[in-house]
């Protein structure tokens, strides 16, 4: 028999792989598609609203953070049912523009509440600057990998855009899911006599 313990991975790092993989494969046509077919104004709208939002959230996480953080999963769960929605919108209406506003609302809104909670989270989980270090430097190492997997798959697709937005909604339904998990977990433990620092592994 084996001795010692299984050496367990972050699920974090995992959520950082699959959803790159995704997202990377999907991303250069859907980009390339966006550009050629959308007008410059629907870019810059894109970009100001994106702006605003981004400073307005982190204004209220930096006042907030304790009160919404308890609402984490609840974003989650609201962005992912907005990537179904979004994404049978622009299936069922072929409407690209739509789906490109319809996007950038939904990043304005949900994701940026859930990029500040996911701030908050690593925080709680990787305590010590030791500990962030090696997050982010394997952070890193997970996301150039996966990207460079996906890269090469996008490299050998031919598929349309609505094959494309399912595949990148996908990436981002996996990445909610599994940071759900994780905020669960580290809440209930909160709760318990378990250490935190091992709730955020698989």
């Amino acid at each position: 028999m084996r001795s010692g313990r299984v050496k367990k991975i972050d699920a974090m790092i995992v959520a950082t792989f699959l959803s790159t993989i995704f997202y990377s494969s999907a991303y250069p046509h859907i980009h390339q598609i966006v550009i050629t077919q959308l007008p410059s104004e629907a870019i810059s709208y894109n970009q100001i609203i994106n702006c605003i939002a981004l400073i307005v959230t982190c204004a209220v996480w930096n006042k907030y953070s304790d009160k919404l953080f308890k609402y984490y999963n609840l974003f989650c769960t609201l962005e992912t049912a907005s990537y179904i929605l979004i994404v049978t919108y622009a299936i069922r209406t072929d409407n690209l523009y739509g789906y490109y506003m319809l996007d950038t609302l939904d990043f304005a809104i949900i994701t940026n509440n859930i990029i500040r909670g996911g701030t908050k989270l690593r925080a709680i989980l990787y305590n010590t600057e030791k500990k962030r270090e090696r997050f982010d430097n394997n952070n890193c190492i997970a996301s150039s990998l996966a990207t460079l997997l996906g890269s090469g798959i996008s490299l050998i697709l031919n598929l349309d855009i609505n094959s494309l937005l399912i595949i990148s909604a996908v990436g981002g339904c996996i990445d909610n899911v599994i940071y759900m998990g994780i905020y669960t977990k580290n809440r209930r433990c909160n709760h318990g006599t378990k250490d935190s620092n091992y709730q955020n592994q698989v």
